[in-house]
């Protein structure tokens, strides 16, 4: 793990993460209340969450959440007001990724969804948006919040174990938009603000139309 002195821009390594020649593959960085989260391997947790604050000292694994070296893999880092979210998989098998937040300090890291079939996180204000599978409701749109340590179903679209699969989720003008399946009208473009009252299908004439199932042309 690296970085640039802004005075110099000479690289310097802030820590060895995974010592010698081995590479440690520090991605998918963020920044929060001015430090820098990512994901970085080591021989003794595999590939976890990190933080660092610039310094030797200050660089250090957040938790290990597949026991051992197993990976957790965690993706999809999303800030939201003063917690992180990301997914990773608590056995480091596939398939299995769950919804996890943090507060940025060691021991914080609490599993907020117990769905499966997670792929992507949306922030809007302040909640966090993603696709989950159960066997009750099958693959319907979430949300967590900054303030909650659960999420929660926002609205089961296409009812009982039958999934709306809600993809090509996208931010805009303080809502989430997507392409999700109902019964009643095929698959449509969807808008919420969060809340099972505030969504619904949304004219296309106003917001848009659907290309290989995302989002565009909004006006």
């Amino acid at each position: 793990m690296g970085r640039a002195e802004a005075q110099t821009a000479t690289p310097v390594l802030v820590r060895d993460i995974f010592p010698g020649i081995n590479s440690s593959t520090p991605v998918d960085g963020v920044t929060m209340n001015g430090l820098f989260y990512f994901r970085a391997y080591d021989a003794a947790a595999g590939s976890e969450l990190w933080r660092t604050d610039g310094t030797t000292a200050g660089t250090v694994r957040i938790t290990n959440i597949a026991p051992g070296s197993t990976s957790s893999s965690p993706r999809a880092l999303t800030v939201v007001g003063d917690r992180l979210f990301f997914l990773a998989t608590p056995s480091g098998g596939a398939f299995t990724d769950r919804v996890y937040s943090t507060d940025g300090t060691p021991g914080s890291v609490v599993q907020v969804s117990s769905t499966t079939g997670n792929d992507a996180l949306i922030a809007v204000g302040g909640s966090v948006f993603f696709k989950g599978c159960e066997a009750a409701t099958g693959c319907e749109l979430w949300k967590a919040t900054a303030g909650s340590s659960t999420a929660s179903l926002i609205k089961d679209v296409n009812p009982g174990s039958a999934t709306s699969d809600p993809t090509g989720m996208v931010a805009f003008d303080g809502r989430l938009f997507f392409a999700a399946h109902s019964p009643a009208t095929g698959r449509e473009l969807w808008s919420t603000d969060g809340t099972e009252e505030g969504g619904g299908r949304r004219d296309w004439a106003r917001y848009g139309f659907l290309v290989a199932d995302r989002p565009y042309a909004f006006r």
